[in-house]
């Protein structure tokens, strides 16, 4: 991919990191009641600040490259809100925290792959690829939290979707 398509793409995904951070904040605090084990709490609560930070840093650059070009950031985001609350509506709590280990997943591969070819930054402003990179160390930190909450709750699932973890 040439530089600017390389741009253009780190763009485009940044759009979804705001309200994509807002989703896995409030999917975890949903099901915050059901775990009991004081440490996994605590790192639920250091996972919400600093997802809440990552969707902070992500909301500013995205106003700056959308004022620059005359685009709405809320007619942008606005599909991506529709599939959440359609998901909140219709879907478990517990298949809302698989997606949030999913998306965990895919952006640790992308950070992954970010470092192993340094390229894609090429180009980017420092401020941009300063953020980039620290989001980087940060998505690829050996265990995800959601992942944990996850295995946690369904180590003592139950038909009911009523899961609690110990």
């Amino acid at each position: 991919a040439s530089r600017r398509q390389r741009r253009l793409g780190i763009r485009c995904s940044s759009l979804r990191f705001p309200v994509g951070g807002t989703y896995f904040i409030d999917t975890v605090k949903r099901l915050r009641e059901r775990v009991t084990d004081p440490v996994l709490l605590e790192e639920v609560a250091g996972f919400t600040a600093q997802e809440a930070i990552h969707s902070r840093e992500h909301s500013r650059y995205n106003d700056a490259v959308c004022a620059t070009r005359g685009l709405s950031v809320e007619k942008l985001e606005a599909p991506i809100r529709r599939r959440i609350r359609w998901a909140q509506k219709y879907r478990p709590p517990l298949e809302h925290l698989a997606m949030t280990v999913a998306y965990e997943h895919l952006t640790a591969i992308l950070a992954d792959a970010m470092f192993r070819n340094p390229a894609t930054l090429d180009g980017a402003h420092p401020e941009m690829a300063a953020l980039r990179h620290r989001h980087g160390l940060h998505e690829t930190e050996p265990t995800p939290l959601a992942l944990d909450v996850y295995v946690c709750l369904l180590s003592t699932s139950d038909a009911s979707d009523q899961h609690q973890c110990q």
